[in-house]
């Protein structure tokens, strides 16, 4: 009887005092960025191997577009994204970034970008391969020591920023349905 409460008291006392590690705080999270707050930079290489200047927005408002290859609605995010591209064909104040966020998945990202083919959307420019547009780069994050993704707090599949032309973030996490709208706001408060 003895040896049984014995075990009893042990596993209670085992059980209700924590491991010194679950004391411990959990790891702080980088803040998200706010609007307001400068926008990190970004330098890389676009899928047609031109360099990315350390501060695209200079001068330009600026919609950077993080996604997944395995977002579901990924094609839906692309849909709408051709239609602003579309839209704003003639806008020289606009620019679009999509940063693919999979790092171990350069192969398919550069698949994805051959699939989509020749665009036109209906500026002076013609039609030409997706991958090379200059007015929406698209970005693969595998070569980059700091993921971009990290660097703007992204946690979620999707996610759209917009930047100034100064360089600081006018609106973050936008909504897809909403980034039209923003865009044009931000173009008439502009003029």
């Amino acid at each position: 009887m003895r040896r049984i409460l014995g075990i009893v008291i042990l596993s209670a006392l085992y059980v209700t005092i924590p491991h010194p590690h679950a004391l411990a705080a959990p790891p702080a999270r980088k803040p998200a960025i706010q609007a307001g707050d400068v926008a990190p930079s970004l330098v890389a290489f676009i899928a047609n191997g031109d360099a990315i200047d350390e501060k695209p927005w200079d001068g330009k408002y600026v919609l950077v577009h993080f996604w997944r290859l395995k977002d579901v609605d990924r094609d839906a995010q692309f849909r709408c994204l051709k239609q602003l591209r579309k839209e704003f064909a003639n806008e020289d104040r606009l620019r679009m970034i999509s940063i693919c966020v999979d790092t171990e998945e350069l192969e398919s990202w550069l698949e994805f970008q051959n699939r989509q083919g020749k665009v036109n959307y209906g500026d002076r420019r013609g039609s030409f391969d997706f991958f090379s547009d200059h007015k929406w780069w698209q970005v693969c994050q595998v070569s980059s020591e700091v993921p971009y993704s990290d660097a703007y707090g992204v946690e979620n599949k999707g996610e759209l920023f917009l930047v100034a032309p100064n360089g600081r973030l006018l609106e973050e996490r936008l909504a897809l349905k909403d980034v039209r709208e923003s865009i044009m706001n931000a173009l008439k408060t502009a003029k």
